[in-house]
């Protein structure tokens, strides 16, 4: 699968730059995505949006992270790694 790096993830990511084992959780989750080893503990799901109909999260493992992202034809653009209350703000008017 192909993964895009958007410039909100980018900017989401650097948040945690100091956090080097959430960063390598992570990365391992972003890693299973791309070979298509996702398992059902990351809990990857289709959410009901208006304005993006490809939106789905995925469980960072281990973590209160989840990764939004759009996900159509085999490639994933990341939006952004949320804790639950920026997950729900990005979600509530959808």
């Amino acid at each position: 699968m192909q993964v895009n790096e958007t410039k909100t993830y980018i900017t989401s990511k650097k948040r945690f730059k100091n956090q080097a084992q959430l960063l390598t959780k992570i990365d391992k989750t972003i890693d299973a995505l791309k070979n298509d080893t996702v398992t059902p503990n990351m809990n990857f799901k289709k959410i009901n949006c208006k304005r993006d109909k490809t939106r789905h999260s995925i469980r960072v493992v281990g973590t209160k992270y989840r990764v939004l992202l759009s996900f159509e034809n085999n490639i994933s653009d990341l939006v952004c790694i949320c804790d639950h209350d920026t997950y729900e703000q990005h979600n509530k008017n959808c």
